[in-house]
């Protein structure tokens, strides 16, 4: 018989498996939730705990023996925790995108006197180093900064897309030599 192929019912049974990961699970938790930069209190942990360990032996031990020995039993563990207890987050958290704010939701204070003091001196010192680009590099630093993508830059300048990302790479480095 070929030692590679071991089958589950031939190796650990699936309690003796639970038995060995048992002590484990409250410890792989805690330490799950540190991953997630989380440090919720014992009564979470607890849950989660229990809330793990009826998932291993749910349906005559169907996560046990999802378990193929090609990793050890505490790493094994460490991704079936890490799964569960990310998904325990993000069901507690929920991700919220900007556009999906009402508007008006989010505080907008107009910007301060020193940060308009700032932006204009560096809109003069661009000013100031766009007056030194050639006529290309400024037609390329317009169409950059109207948002427009390489692809469609490419076609206003009769170019391709691959030209024009080589090129706004050494646009941008150039600038930051005339500013510096």
């Amino acid at each position: 018989m070929d030692e590679t192929n071991v089958t589950w019912e031939e190796d650990i049974p699936p309690n003796t498996l639970l038995d060995s990961l048992l002590p484990q699970i409250s410890v792989t938790v805690r330490w799950a939730c540190r991953c997630y930069h989380r440090f919720p209190d014992q009564g979470v942990i607890d849950d989660l705990t229990q809330e793990i360990t009826l998932l291993l032996i749910q349906n005559d031990y169907h996560a046990l023996r999802s378990f193929e020995y090609r990793s050890t039993e505490k790493t094994w563990l460490l991704n079936v925790v890490l799964h569960r207890v990310g998904r325990y987050f993000k069901s507690q958290y929920p991700t919220e995108s900007l556009e999906e704010l009402p508007p008006g939701s989010l505080p907008s204070q107009p910007p301060s006197q020193d940060v308009l003091v700032l932006f204009k001196e560096r809109e003069k010192l661009l000013k100031t180093v766009c007056g030194k680009l050639t006529k290309r590099e400024r037609r390329l630093w317009d169409f950059l900064r109207s948002g427009l993508s390489e692809k469609d830059i490419a076609e206003q300048m009769s170019t391709t897309s691959n030209a024009i990302h080589q090129s706004k790479y050494k646009l941008i480095k150039k600038i930051q030599r005339l500013i510096d």
